[in-house]
């Protein structure tokens, strides 16, 4: 990417930076799209090199920098074969997740962290160090199973000397449980839409467009950058938005609509967590658009393009100020409960009728 770790998370490598004690493991938690992986090589790099200006190339040659990723049991495959493939992947775009890892190998089998690789862990890690310090990154910790976990822990509860073990991973849950316990925590926040804005334009994104996937990305790099090449996926997510519409203000003239509009809830609450955020965050962009239309205002502010036929005329004069700060207060209280793991079948179906009534209020 064409901006540092240091400018896309700030607060996090100034609390690396000044921390006194740095803790034989730890966790880097959250979307691998905000740059829980360039987080790790910066507490490495500390530990290795000081305060210096990070150097990936540099870095990646360390002798005392270890990276530990999922491999595909192949007999044929070794170590240092996969190791070559894997900083060729990872490269081209610090921000990619272990899906991608897959996608690279053309594999359809899981990569996983097995008892194999936690061998060669403990061997190279029970050799004293080059320099002063040895780290150990482990990318891709939610596909430790249970076997490697097991031995990972001894190592982990009794490290050797000047040895830190950086765990990335998506989601705390995804931890084994044995070793979730034993580390410190560092929760990557999303990055601001603004910062992975500048980044889409410096790549010569349409401003328009840029915004936009700046906006849905839910402060992932990796999924603006996924989004820059699948536009099918904004497609997707307005052709569900104008059939919820639809079948909203159907819901007010037959009774029998209201069934339509619970099955379209189902089928949404039938996506992902970050699916259904990326939804919602076009949806208020979508709102905001029309919302502009209805008091003929200049609609290319709101930085916005509909991909089909649907004419937005006809839905503006729904859409106004009695109902639409209530409307987008009501999806981001959805995208925060999301976030939280709350029960999606019903979320979304709160959702659905509480914008059916919304839109077929009397003005």
């Amino acid at each position: 990417m064409t901006f540092s770790i240091k400018e896309s998370q700030k607060e996090l490598c100034c609390f690396l930076k000044t921390q006194k004690n740095v803790p034989h493991s730890q966790a880097f938690i959250g979307d691998y799209g905000r740059g829980g992986f360039l987080l790790g090589l910066y507490q490495a790099q500390l530990l290795l090199h000081g305060d210096e200006e990070m150097n990936l190339e540099k870095l990646f040659f360390h002798p005392d920098l270890n990276i530990i990723f999922p491999e595909i049991k192949n007999p044929t495959s070794k170590s240092e074969i996969n190791l070559a493939l894997f900083q060729t992947f990872i490269k081209k775009n610090y921000y990619q997740n272990t899906n991608d890892w897959l996608l690279f190998l053309n594999e359809k089998k899981e990569g996983l962290i097995n008892v194999e690789t936690t061998k060669r862990i403990f061997a190279s890690s029970s050799l004293k160090a080059f320099k002063t310090n040895k780290v150990y990154i482990i990318w891709g910790a939610e596909t430790i199973n249970n076997t490697a976990s097991n031995k990972l822990l001894k190592l982990i509860e009794e490290p050797p000397s000047n040895t830190y073990f950086i765990f990335i991973v998506d989601k705390e849950s995804a931890l084994k449980q044995t070793i979730n316990s034993r580390m410190q925590k560092v929760y990557v926040r999303p990055i601001d839409s603004n910062v992975i804005l500048n980044s889409l334009l410096q790549k010569n994104i349409d401003k328009n467009r840029a915004l936009i996937l700046s906006k849905i990305s839910n402060g992932s790099v990796g999924k603006s950058e996924s989004l820059v090449s699948n536009q099918e996926l904004l497609v997707f997510y307005e052709n569900l938005i104008i059939e919820g519409l639809r079948h909203s203000f159907l819901a007010s003239r037959k009774s029998d609509a209201w069934e339509s509009l619970i099955t379209w809830s189902e089928e949404v609450a039938k996506l992902s967590n970050d699916k259904i955020k990326g939804c919602f965050n076009y949806f208020i962009l979508f709102l905001r658009h029309v919302f502009l239309s209805h008091y003929k205002e200049d609609i290319s502010l709101s930085y916005f393009m509909i991909y089909s036929d649907f004419n937005i005329n006809k839905l503006a004069p729904y859409i106004n100020n009695e109902n639409i700060i209530e409307l987008i207060l009501l999806l981001e209280k959805n995208i925060y409960n999301v976030e939280r793991n709350a029960n999606k079948r019903i979320l979304c179906q709160n959702l659905a009728i509480s914008i059916a009534t919304l839109l077929n209020q009397k003005v």
